[in-house]
């Protein structure tokens, strides 16, 4: 959202969306990984036995296992989400102050606006 004049254009609302998808991304991706870790090599070497593919390993054996053991941690992270999407009211508020502090310039220095700001919020 501060990237520059000019140079990345986001409206308050993108800027939160992209970086809560970002850090959210991050997150489930350390989460996936650390089920993956959590599942015995036996399980992979049974599959290449059976002569299995590793797409069909990966679909029927791997997977349903990652995601029951991933649940728990998923649930957490997306109420820590929900927690968290406080910060993109960081972005609003800059936004309000922004036009707050001109109102006053432009009306001789009132407060006025920072009054009714306060109030907004």
């Amino acid at each position: 959202f501060g990237l520059g004049s000019g140079v990345i254009v986001l409206s308050s609302y993108q800027a939160a969306i992209l970086g809560m998808g970002l850090v959210s991304t991050a997150y489930l991706a350390e989460i996936y990984r650390g089920g993956f870790l959590a599942l015995s090599k036996g399980q992979r070497e049974a599959s290449a036995a059976l002569g299995m593919s590793r797409l069909d390993t990966l679909r029927y054996i791997l997977a349903p296992q990652v995601l029951r053991v991933s649940v728990p941690p998923m649930a957490t992270f997306l109420v820590s989400l929900l927690k968290d999407t406080t910060v993109a009211s960081t972005i609003g508020v800059r936004d309000v102050m922004m036009y707050a502090s001109q109102q006053a310039q432009g009306g001789g220095g009132s407060f006025a606006p920072f009054i009714f700001a306060a109030l907004l919020y």
